[in-house]
């Protein structure tokens, strides 16, 4: 009994201390870990962030991948405004230097705070309450901590926007608990600041503008009028805070046409529902049974799947029932209705039921509703021990201490998975083999190991690995251009590909002719061979899709004139690349020789005299058209075109 009193009692410092200590134990070995995933999105390859300090302006101003691509790219339906949590990484930039130590420490700190606010909270609106609700508050708080679905968020440092947005929202409701104990508007104030910090951090803290008030009936000061004010405050928060991202990044787009940024692109009606449901029962499954964790739910590693999949059936019944749960528990046990609204109103904005959110389900998106499972889970805990008594007790704790051993153990074990890109899809691609994102990034994170490979087996090795999973992507999305792309790279580095690595380039061009990495890969193969014939197969490809482009009509009109001596072809590339670009001086100059060569003397000098036009102050140019004058007879020209080369040489 000296330990259920010590619980009871705890102090908030000493909890503070327990929750920190236990933090640091479960997430101590992600403080070696390297940029991973979305890092480099928010991190080290914003232009924005690197820029520390100096950064934060253009971090507030623009939606929020504008410092990674460059220019608002609404990937996703209605872009994304997370100015807070960005900025926090501009200025770790500016003191740190790219320091991922510090920026994995201070996730392990706000994800500490957040677990502390939790048992705060807790603490607070059961107070006075039924003896029931006495360990609720710390059981609650241990279950969020350990839990193994938070990896994602905790050891991935771009997850600091989640667990910003949770920190926040619960310090501002605690704040506006606290106002309501010692009407003091200061509490009020930093309460609603507190939270449209939140929404500035993630845009799904708009929940609690819903689940706050909730909180203060449960508090039990609803009926009375001066709950009034914290309802008004966030409401006034929420409203400044949406007219600013919508004068930051406007209205709400369309969404996308490219299947990795919409799941349901391809799905029917009847499999959009289904298939949302089926996600929607996964979640439950992870929170109960967190064994199998990745970071990749995109196409296919969660099928489309109709109404005839039980999962998708059992996933409409259980929210159907959880629904109406809370309707029934509003007056007979609110606490069950709050923690039920806790799990479910989190979910609704990343359900894609309202719109499409770029992949199927995360682990991340549940970050919030997992603490109103945690509750719900502390709350069956916690109304075991009246109904069995007290030494059902006991081995609830023995049951609960194996839960958070179980837990541990899977968060150590999986935060190894987010120790860099490498680690985390190597691993995880086994996991989402049907996955075309996963097996694209598993591929190129293994052909970008290439390049640091000496041993020349190991290194064949290695792409054959690479060309192995990129294959897998596109055949389950065949218009995946990263992956072919990557592909098309991987048999560049395999010898003896060429034509493999062309086939992945032209297939890009053949769904999309402006394409230009594809173009300049293939491009690339034609400069790396020495074989003309080869180099006019290639090149002759490449036109099939890029007939009006300058370089190729160039090329083809060089090589048959130089090399194959193919004047007439050479001619009608030549004259095909100058009526491309009429600034081409080169193609105007080989289409003198050609002609010259021809015998066609006008015509060279016509070609020679636009190339003059283009650039006057070519001495070669000069000496050819000289000698194309000789070869007309005139010989006034002649002269004053070798003199005017003679005077530039000088």
């Amino acid at each position: 009994m000296k330990m259920e009193g010590n619980i009871r009692n705890l102090s908030h410092w000493m909890a503070l201390a327990i929750f920190l200590a236990l933090a640091f134990i479960l997430y101590g070995n992600t403080l070696g870990h390297k940029y991973c995933l979305d890092d480099s999105i928010v991190i080290s390859r914003n232009e924005f962030t690197k820029k520390g300090l100096e950064g934060i302006h253009e971090i507030f101003t623009t939606e929020s991948f504008t410092g990674f691509f460059g220019k608002q790219k609404e990937l996703v339906s209605g872009a994304r405004y997370r100015p807070l949590s960005i900025a926090t990484f501009a200025i770790e930039q500016e003191f740190f230097h790219g320091n991922t130590m510090i920026s994995h420490f201070i996730n392990i700190l706000l994800y500490t705070l957040t677990v502390f606010f939790i048992y705060l909270i807790l603490k607070n609106i059961l107070k006075g309450t039924n003896a029931v609700y006495e360990y609720l508050p710390f059981i609650t708080a241990l279950l969020f901590l350990f839990h193994p679905i938070h990896t994602e968020v905790v050891a991935n440092i771009k997850g600091r926007d989640e667990i910003l947005a949770l920190l926040l929202s619960l310090a501002g409701c605690y704040a506006v608990i606290k106002y309501l104990e010692k009407q003091n508007r200061i509490l009020l104030i930093s309460g609603a600041l507190l939270w449209f910090m939140a929404l500035l951090s993630k845009e799904n803290a708009i929940v609690f503008w819903a689940l706050m008030p909730m909180m203060l009936f449960m508090k039990g000061i609803w009926e009375q009028k001066k709950n009034i004010p914290p309802v008004v405050a966030f409401t006034i928060a929420a409203i400044v805070f949406l007219f600013i991202r919508h004068l930051v990044i406007g209205g709400a787009s369309g969404g996308s046409n490219e299947l990795m940024n919409n799941s349901f692109l391809h799905a029917t009606s009847q499999q959009k529902y289904a298939t949302i449901f089926y996600t929607l029962w996964k979640y439950i499954t992870l929170l109960v049974y967190p064994a199998i964790l990745t970071f990749d739910y995109y196409p296919y590693h969660i099928s489309l799947v109709d109404w005839s999949k039980v999962g998708a059936l059992a996933g409409l019944i259980t929210y159907l029932v959880l629904i109406l749960l809370v309707l029934l528990y509003v007056r007979k046990n609110f606490f069950i209705t709050l923690s039920l609204s806790v799990y479910l109103l989190p979910l609704l904005p990343v359900s894609n039921l309202f719109f499409p959110i770029g992949t199927f389900m995360s682990e991340r998106f549940v970050y919030f509703s997992s603490l109103g499972f945690c509750l719900l889970v502390a709350l069956a805990f916690s109304a075991s021990f009246r109904i069995h008594g007290k030494h059902w007790k006991y081995g609830f704790f023995v049951i609960f201490g194996l839960v958070l051993l179980s837990y541990s153990i899977k968060t150590i074990g999986r935060n190894r998975a987010w120790y860099s890109d490498y680690t985390l899809f190597t691993t995880d691609v086994k996991t989402s083999f049907n996955s075309a994102k996963s097996n694209c990034s598993a591929g190129g994170i293994l052909l970008d190991s290439t390049d640091t490979i000496a041993d020349i087996q190991r290194k064949s090795n290695t792409i054959n690995q690479s060309i192995n999973y990129l294959k897998r992507a596109v055949t389950i999305h065949p218009k995946y251009f990263d992956a072919w792309l990557l592909l098309g790279n991987a048999y560049f580095k395999k010898e003896n590909s060429t034509d493999s690595a062309l086939w992945c380039y032209t297939t890009i061009l053949s769904y999309d002719s402006g394409h230009e990495l594809a173009f300049q890969n293939s491009m690339a193969l034609v400069n790396r061979e020495k074989n003309e014939d080869t180099k006019l197969a290639i090149l002759e490809k490449i036109r099939t899709y890029k007939p009006d482009d300058y370089e190729v009509n160039y090329l083809l009109g060089t090589i048959y004139g130089k090399e194959k001596n193919d004047l007439d072809k050479a001619i009608a590339y030549l004259t095909k690349a100058a009526s491309v670009n009429p600034q081409g001086k080169d193609a105007y100059i080989d289409l003198g020789v050609a002609y010259g060569l021809k015998r066609n003397f006008a015509r060279s000098a016509e070609a020679l005299q636009k190339a003059l036009e283009i650039d006057p102050s070519d001495a070669g140019v000069y000496i050819n058209l000289g000698v194309t004058y000789q070869n007309l007879g005139d010989k006034n020209k002649a002269i004053e075109c070798f003199k005017k080369a003679k005077e530039m040489k000088r």
